[in-house]
């Protein structure tokens, strides 16, 4: 219901579309609890995490209109990561 509206919106599309769920989100939400655990450790383990830390994924959504003159991509962090990284520690 939500995307459905801002997808035709956005993209002038007339059809009906099918809410099932997103490729790059639904390995995080429709997985049972020891898929989830396996992949954190092994995330955990090829990025040098001790497996008593979290990890906070931020995932913008890309938008092709975000670019510099020289048609370099503009990355506009919505957020300070200094002070981000203070509240929470290392």
């Amino acid at each position: 219901p939500y995307a459905t509206k801002h997808f035709k919106s956005a993209f002038n599309f007339k059809k009906d579309i099918l809410e099932i769920g997103y490729p790059r989100n639904d390995l995080f939400y429709n997985q049972d609890e020891n898929f989830i655990a396996q992949k954190t450790k092994k995330i955990k383990q090829k990025l040098g995490i001790a497996s008593d830390k979290k990890i906070i994924l931020y995932a913008p959504t890309f938008r092709d209109d975000e670019v510099s003159k020289s048609k370099k991509h503009i990355i506009n962090l919505k957020m300070d990561l200094n002070k981000m990284k203070d509240q929470l520690g290392q």
